[in-house]
């Protein structure tokens, strides 16, 4: 017989979740099914998507390799190891899209390495050609997609491919050599690379990601064959293009990371490893001006892609700058700086100009595709639309949800009709987090600018700001907010600084800064209902519990891994990505290195595990908000919901192409909203997916208890939305879960554990167990006793663990 407890624990939940169901489908919106199931521009709305923000049109999953514009410039292709997506130039609507099997091939062709240009077109044909397979050239239509293979007579497996300006000479490098052949795949002439390169040494060089190397690049009028490899990456090495007949080498100062001909042929511009940019003369090998590029202080800074402007009146040098990312424009005359394009994301690594040399495309680590108008060197918009970021927050009541876009505003929208409200920004600084207050009125966000960090929270019926703090980003210029969050009165909020190691606490009423707490490495965080006590967690694999008046821990907790060999956890395993507490204020919750959440009680007792296997990405753990479950993000682009108490995977979509990096629960657990790396964020319906077909009540009911929980979760939304059948089977229920446990019964059982006999302790825990949560109210009441035994205390704790796991 079931406890009452119990069934009115799940009377009350169904309910609830009924209510809110009938709530939400009486209004006109985005829970409607008669609405057309598109996003803004058309374009259709993922299964299980009840709103969709922003768009994947010239966002590419993943890092880029290069990009490559198709002769009549009507078609943009863009490729790393594993994908290559085509798109329309004008519209930036994909076309199509291949999977490639690189890395398969133990190849790669990151972005960061020398040598790696591994795109290119048929100036004759106008296909775009690619290595996909060792041994084979593979030919790609523009528009179609429709491929076909060249056999190649070397078994060469390129990272840089070029063909000549007549189509009758193929450049094809890999770690090996530089292998040229001619349209049939016949080899005329091999360049050998040696293995013992100056790279296997240099531990320090990042850039030598891609391994060995051999890079050519031929010259517009198809005369020369420019070389650089592993062997020799100092030194350019000029070739007659037919022949391979060596004309001269040129010594040039650093490492050459990139490099192109003049549209004339006459000189070569070079990347360097110093953070420089150089041109050579072809004909005499001089050097004719060098520019340095100032690097940023504490952050790793190179020069990248380089690209001569058609006209020959401009040269576009890559140069990702700590967090400044520019592309810095050249006077091709004297090497000096004539001005800079802004807003790529992170790194920008490939680019083209158009023929005209209006315009530049341009992408980079982010896989956001740019393009930028160079008469006013000002980016274009995105072509139909906006392109969100992965920061996006949904307020408690699921009425209205924030999103922060890719030119760094922050828009806040409507949840039943999809419009957008209020635009919100300052100027300068790109946002790390939003998050509403609890009563909604307010919206906070973090942000950063190339020197300071900065919170600030809006009056929403206002739109005006009415705080605002800053302090410097001190030594490191990649500093910024991680995590954000408000107290449940409105009193207080609090900021995590992973590269400051600093947690951070304002007091909204007085407008000053409460504390500034140190936790090395700190990585996630969150207030209490008063805002009086904070608990953080980072990569020190430390959970700490603080009092936010006087600065002190009061409790800390060393996390540590579980010892598993099959899954090979790491030493730093443990090292934590966020920290949340439930909202009940009696669970802590944390996610980890080793895809891991873990729960603990307010003293930092662990009260379970369990894995959330798929690569949890940062900063995305959330309850919901009636706490019954917890919701994650993935590296990979999914959002999963576990179930609290048993760890049970209840509901999951793949909704992103990228990582997830912000996950929130609408009101009742009745929606979820994410933010992905692929420039959307998505309002999804917990709803969909979990369907179940049983209509026998009995089995419901039963599903409903003591199913997995898929099943539980189906039960559950099952009876949400059927009214009638919810009240039969819940009174059916109720009534044969009528009998309670007695006070005097629980108290034998309860003085029982403190017998000397182990038998009656034994049969004492046993009644114990068999009643579950029905008794489990009373025995944290016994727990706070003062004179309670250790021995009674240490086996009440123990049954008040497995109640729990039950």
């Amino acid at each position: 017989m079931r406890s009452a407890v119990q069934a009115f624990a799940v009377f009350f939940l169904v309910f609830s979740h009924l209510a809110i169901a009938q709530d939400v489908n009486s209004k006109s919106g985005v829970a409607s099914d008669a609405i057309a199931r598109t996003d803004s521009l058309g374009d259709p709305l993922p299964e299980k998507a009840l709103l969709r923000f922003g768009t994947r049109r010239f966002q590419f999953p993943g890092s880029v390799s290069q990009l490559q514009l198709s002769l009549d410039e009507r078609t943009l292709v863009m490729l790393n190891e594993t994908l290559i997506i085509a798109w329309d130039a004008s519209t930036g609507k994909e076309l199509w899209r291949k999977p490639r099997i690189f890395r398969q091939n133990g190849i790669r062709v990151s972005a960061a390495g020398y040598g790696i240009q591994p795109l290119t077109v048929n100036s004759v044909t106008g296909d775009f050609a690619s290595y996909e397979e060792i041994g084979q050239l593979t030919y790609w239509h523009p528009r179609t997609g429709e491929s076909k293979v060249l056999s190649v007579e070397s078994p060469v497996a390129a990272k840089s491919i070029h063909i000549s300006p007549d189509g009758k000479r193929i450049a094809l490098g890999d770690e090996n050599q530089l292998v040229v052949c001619d349209s049939r795949g016949e080899v005329v002439y091999e360049k050998q690379n040696r293995f013992d390169s100056p790279l296997k040494s240099d531990e320090k060089d990042r850039l030598k990601f891609g391994g060995d190397f051999s890079y050519g690049r031929f010259s517009p009028d198809g005369k020369v064959l420019a070389l650089v490899n592993s062997q020799k990456p100092k030194t350019l090495q000029l070739l007659e293009a037919n022949t391979g007949q060596r004309l001269r080498e040129i010594e040039v100062t650093a490492r050459i990371v990139r490099m192109d001909f003049s549209p004339d042929s006459k000189q070569i511009v070079t990347t360097e490893r110093d953070i420089s940019a150089r041109l050579y003369d072809v004909q005499s090998g001089k050097r004719i001006w060098e520019t340095f590029i100032k690097p940023a202080q504490g952050a790793e800074s190179y020069t990248s892609s380089v690209a001569f402007r058609p006209d020959g009146k401009q040269v576009a040098v890559g140069a990702p700058i700590g967090p400044d990312n520019r592309i810095r424009l050249l006077d091709p005359e004297s090497g000096m700086e004539t001005g800079s394009l802004s807003g790529s994301g992170w790194k920008p690594w490939t680019m083209q100009y158009t023929r005209d040399s209006q315009m530049l495309f341009g992408s980079g680590w982010d896989g956001v595709v740019r393009r930028w108008e160079l008469s006013a060197s000002e980016q274009l918009p995105l072509p139909g639309g906006l392109r969100t970021t992965s920061n996006c927050g949904l307020s408690r009541d699921g009425e209205h949800l924030a999103f922060v876009d890719d030119d760094a505003n922050i828009h806040v929208a409507d949840v039943h009709s999809g419009m957008i409200k209020q635009k919100l920004g300052i100027p300068g600084l790109n946002w790390g987090e939003v998050v509403f207050s609890h009563d909604g009125a307010l919206l906070a966000a973090g942000g950063s600018t190339s020197d300071q960090l900065q919170v600030v929270v809006w009056d929403l019926s206002s739109n005006k700001i009415i705080h605002d703090w800053s302090w410097p980003k001190e030594k490191d210029p990649h500093a910024s907010v991680k995590d954000l969050c408000f107290s449940a009165n409105g009193k207080r909020i609090a900021a995590a600084v992973f590269r400051q190691s600093a947690g951070f606490v304002w007091d909204l009423e007085s407008d000053q800064q409460v504390c500034r707490l140190e936790h090395p490495r700190i990585f996630g965080l969150d207030l209490d209902a008063t805002g009086k006590t904070l608990v953080t967690a980072g990569w020190d694999k430390h959970i700490r519990v603080w009092d936010c008046d006087t600065a002190t821990v009061t409790k800390s907790l060393l996390v540590k891994p579980k010892v598993n060999a099959n899954r090979g956890f790491r030493a730093d395993g443990t090292r934590m990505y966020g920290v949340k507490l439930s909202n009940d204020q009696s669970l802590i919750a944390t996610v980890d290195m080793t895809n891991s959440i873990r729960l603990f009680d307010s003293d930092l007792n662990i009260i379970s595990s369990f894995s959330a296997e798929g690569g949890l990405s940062q900063a995305s753990l959330r309850f919901s908000h009636n706490d019954l479950w917890i919701g994650v993000g993935y590296y990979g682009g999914d959002v999963k919901v576990f179930d609290v108490s048993t760890g049970a995977l209840v509901w999951e979509i793949h909704g992103h192409e990228k990582g997830v990096y912000n996950v929130n629960f609408g009101a009742k657990g009745r929606t979820v909203l994410s933010g992905g790396d692929d420039g959307i964020c998505c309002l999804w319906d917990l709803r969909k997916g979990m369907e179940t077909t049983e209509s026998d009540p009995t089995k419901i009911f039963d599903q409903l208890i003591g199913g997995s929980g898929k099943t539980s979760y189906a039960a559950y939304c099952r009876l949400a939305n059927s009214p009638d059948l919810a009240c039969e089977i819940l009174s059916q229920n109720l009534t044969e879960s009528s009998q309670e446990v007695g006070e005097q019964e629980l108290r034998r059982w309860i003085v029982g554990l403190s017998a000397p006999n182990e038998v009656i302790i034994e049969q004492s825990k046993t009644a114990i167990l068999k009643h579950g949560f029905a008794v489990s109210s009373r025995l944290s009441t016994e727990l706070k006793k003062e004179n309670l035994s250790k021995r009674r205390r240490a086996h009440i704790e123990k049954l008040m663990s497995q109640i729990q796991q039950q």
